[in-house]
């Protein structure tokens, strides 16, 4: 067993992704719209670390 030194980060990285439902389950039938959901999730997410 190796632990890995950033791991973490990117698993902290999709929970918080996972708050927002659409992202949960793909409800689309087009590949841009999930995309474009995850793009405004990850962009809200570091705003909200900027801001604070």
């Amino acid at each position: 067993f190796i632990v890995e030194a950033k791991r973490w980060v990117v698993e902290r990285s999709f929970a918080w992704t996972n708050f927002f439902r659409r992202n949960v389950k793909d409800y689309e039938r087009n590949v841009e719209s999930p995309e474009s959901w995850l793009l405004l999730a990850n962009s809200t997410i570091m705003l909200q670390r900027i801001i604070e």
